[in-house]
């Protein structure tokens, strides 16, 4: 069992960075909406632990380029 564990353990760590990856990949060619539709389902099935900060300022990239202060204030606190 500790074999299986360790391999979902590295498939989760995967996904993690995969959607990570490709919320920032949108987040750089302006297609905010889709990067934060990708980052809500990346941290609603895992917890995105190494990856939060990065998400957190992609989030706030985003807010603010679509005109949403008060949640880009909100996820700067």
């Amino acid at each position: 069992l500790s074999g299986c564990g360790s391999f979902w353990a590295r498939v989760r760590e995967n996904e993690r960075a995969f959607a990570v990856e490709k919320a920032r990949n949108q987040a750089k060619r302006g297609q905010c909406v889709e990067a934060l539709d990708a980052l809500d389902r990346a941290e609603a099935v895992m917890a995105i632990d190494r990856f939060a900060i990065e998400a957190i300022q992609t989030r706030i990239r985003c807010y603010e380029k679509l005109g949403q202060t008060e949640l880009k204030s909100a996820h700067r606190r």
